[in-house]
């Protein structure tokens, strides 16, 4: 009896053992990311009224994302102006025109 009391003891101490042995692995690090960049656009400078004479401005932006005008004015309608570039990559100091045409 004192015999099967020590085998199973023998044995529950190895069960303990190789479980205690086991959860001890290397726990994974979470990869910590960078916080997403917010887009933001900063307009500097005002675009002006244009009278039928001519006129120009220039629209001065920054950007980090990639940007796209777009006018409210009906196609048939815009022929009396025109906005160059229409569309660009982020950057800074972007320059678009305005211009009576």
């Amino acid at each position: 009896m004192l015999r099967l009391t020590k085998i199973i003891l023998l044995f529950f101490s190895a069960f303990l053992l190789f479980g205690f042995l086991g959860g001890c692995s290397e726990d994974k690090k979470e990869e910590i990311l960078p916080p997403p960049v917010e887009p933001y656009l900063t307009v500097k400078s005002d675009l002006y009224p244009l009278n039928a004479q001519g006129d120009s401005t220039e629209l001065v932006f920054t950007t980090n994302e990639s940007w796209n005008i777009v006018t409210e004015t009906e196609e048939e309608k815009r022929n009396w102006y025109r906005v160059y570039p229409l569309s660009g990559d982020a950057g800074e100091d972007i320059r678009v025109n305005v211009q009576v045409d």
